[in-house]
């Protein structure tokens, strides 16, 4: 009875996945055990090599997108925001095994070192992949980087249409 009362008063948020391609917007959510899809065309030269070419027609297609969602204009829809792979950068590297005393300042010094676009222009992040056996043993680690003035298009964009991006890929 309180777990239910304290759902009602803070329930977890609807969280879809939005991918964006040069060609479409996909759009999936799982709701009590039912995928809820809805895919829109993007017209040629909207989306080219990654990057928001037309935003009027985007932000047109966007708000086709949120009407079939949500009844209410102005309701904000979460999503996870999966941009195209064109200026998405991804690179591994080794650490020795030794780094794990300071793992977080040694990944951050090699991020800074292999970016392909200036670091401080770039969204990075990284994840452990595993071990392998080099050297008496090295940290297997894989980086991303992402341009800030791409992404942060495509979230302006999103945000005008009333979508809340509340995580990239």
């Amino acid at each position: 009875m309180i777990l239910r009362f304290l759902k009602f008063l803070n329930p977890e948020p609807k969280i879809g996945g939005l991918e964006v391609n040069e060609s479409e917007l996909k759009f999936a959510l799982i709701e009590e055990g039912d995928i809820k899809t809805v895919s829109l065309r993007l017209g040629p030269g909207v989306v080219e090599e990654g990057k928001v070419k037309d935003s009027a027609v985007f932000k047109k297609v966007l708000a086709e997108l949120h009407s079939q969602l949500a009844p209410n204009p102005r309701k904000k829809i979460a999503v996870i925001l999966s941009i195209p792979d064109t200026g998405v950068y991804t690179q591994t590297f080794n650490l020795p095994i030794i780094a794990l005393n300071n793992l977080e300042e040694a990944v951050d010094l090699n991020l800074r070192m292999i970016s392909p676009i200036a670091y401080e222009g770039a969204y990075s992040d990284w994840k452990r992949l595993g071990e392998v056996s080099l050297d008496g043993g090295q940290l297997e680690i894989l980086g991303v980087f992402a341009a800030r003035p791409v992404v942060d298009e495509f979230a302006a964009l999103l945000r005008d249409a009333n979508f809340w991006v509340v995580a990239g890929e």
